[in-house]
């Protein structure tokens, strides 16, 4: 399998300031602290079992938020010639200008 990306490594807080920033929102000047966010996961999810919800959010959720996990296109470039010519940074104003449907640049 080969992971395609613009080729840059981005951390979901990261993506999160650009979002709120490109959308002119405030970025919050404080964050939930881990050992909080894992607990509150850690209840979710022995709430989600004993009312046998499906697709609840809890540890998988925590561990997707919380652990860097990166995709690498370095294989796609080296066996497909695969050469992004944007970044998700540099497309954020015509997202958000689809999204909102403003003009965008």
């Amino acid at each position: 399998m080969l992971e395609i990306t613009d080729g840059q490594s981005y951390a979901i807080k990261d993506l999160e300031i650009a979002m709120r920033q490109a959308l002119g929102k405030p970025v919050p000047r404080w964050a939930v602290p881990a050992p909080l966010f894992y607990l509150a996961a850690l209840g979710a999810e022995a709430c989600s079992r004993l009312l046998r919800l499906r697709n609840a959010p809890g540890l998988r959720s925590y561990r997707a938020l919380s652990q860097g996990q990166r995709a690498d296109s370095s294989k796609a470039t080296q066996q497909l010639g695969y050469n992004p010519r944007s970044t998700f940074y540099s497309e954020l104003p015509r997202i958000v200008a689809a999204m909102t449907g403003h003009d965008g640049p």
